[in-house]
């Protein structure tokens, strides 16, 4: 087999390998994506979903941006909301975004950092392309923007879709409730815990986004099933129905609610959508970013880059 021109002395001593992957490249998480293949999604969305709940990572949940609420422990000052209940003044906490009370979490906040970290990968791989550029087939010159292209109209569309999800969510008038659901025995909020584990989730099954493991977004979608059980504290949506409002209030709450609930499902398929796009330009564009002949089968590590 002809050595490409770009090789590194690694490849041209073995013969058929890339060049050797950077320091910082990203590779799967060990045991996670094996898993995938032989257990099924499902299995792995629970078993991470559980596994989230003891990690320190980074992808553990703190009470943020990602929430709409704000970091455990931090003191809230309870304020008066405006309007009237049925009992008098409603009473919320301060800017509505205390722990516990909000009737929607912050997808629209994750799906765009999940959103830009996808972006930012393809861009990186299109980097790539051009510093191999010698290399290439014309096939590959040609291919390459216009993958990227098409994770740009996804990324928009995204885009577009989370900021409706967040005008929708952050309505001043029905946000939050004068409680949620109630904490558990060790003092933490559930309804926080359970969006933790599923922003964690999310994350670690877009990692899989242009490797052998991705699925056509199966995992997602097992997610989407169950979506609004975990973006919504429930308890919080009676509370601020049936006893923060009047009932003159309430048809209006239903659209909002309905409306709201609707939207963040569209942006969960958006979600789906981009990640395909992403798998789809990643997996088109591995040859050519590191010199492996078309056909030839690419090492595991290279797919995480």
């Amino acid at each position: 087999m002809r050595v490409p021109e770009n090789a590194t002395p690694e490849r041209a001593a073995e013969g058929h390998k890339a060049r050797k992957p950077p320091v910082e490249s990203r590779t799967p998480r060990p045991g996670l994506l094996p898993l995938q293949s032989t257990v099924g999604n499902s299995a792995v969305v629970q078993m991470v979903r559980r596994a989230g709940a003891s990690t320190g990572t980074q992808d553990g949940h703190l009470h943020g941006a990602d929430c709409g609420r704000p970091p455990a422990g931090r003191q809230v000052q309870r304020a008066a909301a405006s309007g009237a209940g049925k009992a008098g003044t409603v009473v919320q906490r301060a800017g509505g975004h205390a722990q516990g009370e909000h009737i929607f979490n912050a997808l629209d906040d994750l799906a765009v950092k999940c959103g830009t970290a996808l972006s930012d990968r393809v861009h990186k791989r299109i980097e790539d392309v051009e510093a191999n550029r010698a290399g290439l087939t014309n096939s590959q010159k040609v291919s390459a923007p216009v993958t990227m292209w098409n994770v740009d109209v996804h990324v928009r569309s995204l885009r577009e879709a989370a900021s409706r999800a967040n005008e929708l969510r952050d309505n001043d008038r029905f946000r939050a409730a004068s409680r949620g659901e109630p904490m558990n025995a060790n003092g933490e909020d559930p309804n926080s815990i359970r969006y933790g584990q599923f922003t964690t989730t999310v994350r670690q099954i877009l990692r899989t986004c242009g490797t052998p493991q991705w699925n056509d977004g199966a995992a997602l979608l097992a997610l989407r099933d169950d979506l609004i059980a975990t973006v919504t504290d429930q308890t919080a949506r009676r509370v601020k129905r049936d006893e923060d409002l009047p009932q003159s209030a309430q048809a209006d709450f239903d659209t909002w609610y309905d409306t709201t609930e609707a939207q963040m499902t569209a942006l969960f398929t958006e979600i789906i959508g981009i990640s395909r796009a992403v798998h789809t330009a990643l997996v088109a564009t591995v040859h050519a970013a590191f010199g492996f002949p078309e056909g030839e089968t690419v090492p595991d590590r290279y797919h995480s880059m």
